[in-house]
């Protein structure tokens, strides 16, 4: 994904505080799981959500 720092759920863990301060100063964050490497979830910065859900109201 470009441009988009993907980072492992137990390394997440321990940054926590870092990551969602970057995400809120709109720098999504991809968590990803161990074995299979596939992508888990997303930090986003509010205004992505607010986005998200407009586009989800309007289908």
């Amino acid at each position: 994904m470009g441009g988009v720092e993907e980072i492992g759920i137990r390394e997440a863990r321990a940054r926590l505080a870092d990551l969602v301060e970057r995400a809120g100063a709109g720098q999504p964050v991809v968590l990803r799981r161990r074995g299979p490497y596939r992508n888990a979830a997303a930090l986003l910065p509010v205004e992505a959500v607010e986005v998200w859900q407009a586009y989800l109201g309007s289908s």
